[in-house]
């Protein structure tokens, strides 16, 4: 089932869509976003907010923690239908992508929303 699902998203592949995709990939990296708590944290701080600037590093912290333990644990592997456009060397689940998008990116939000 997995394997058809994968087939029929792959059948819509186009080079455009791959450089977005990579965008989003990067978008997802542990340098990317230790890069982005860092800044928002500091961000805070000069704005003399040093709750906030505590969250991201909180959530920073165990979001990479929780990401490397629960796949210590899981050690599901990567399909393996097609070459990789990234290689990463790691296992599939939990998404990293995934944490940092349900972490980070709705917590930029609210911090740019109290700019």
């Amino acid at each position: 089932m997995e394997r058809d699902f994968l087939l029929l998203i792959h059948r819509h592949a186009a080079p455009w869509l791959d450089q977005a995709f990579f965008l989003s990939h990067l978008m997802g990296t542990p340098p990317f976003c230790a890069a982005l708590v860092i800044a928002t944290a500091g961000w805070h701080l000069r704005r003399h907010e040093p709750r906030p600037a505590l969250l991201w590093i909180v959530l920073g912290v165990s979001t990479y923690v929780l990401q490397v333990g629960i796949k210590a644990i899981v050690e599901r592997a990567r399909p393996e239908l097609w070459d990789h456009l990234v290689a990463t060397g790691s296992r599939s689940f939990p998404s990293g992508h995934a944490l940092a998008g349900a972490t980070f990116y709705p917590l930029l939000a609210w911090s740019l929303s109290r700019f």
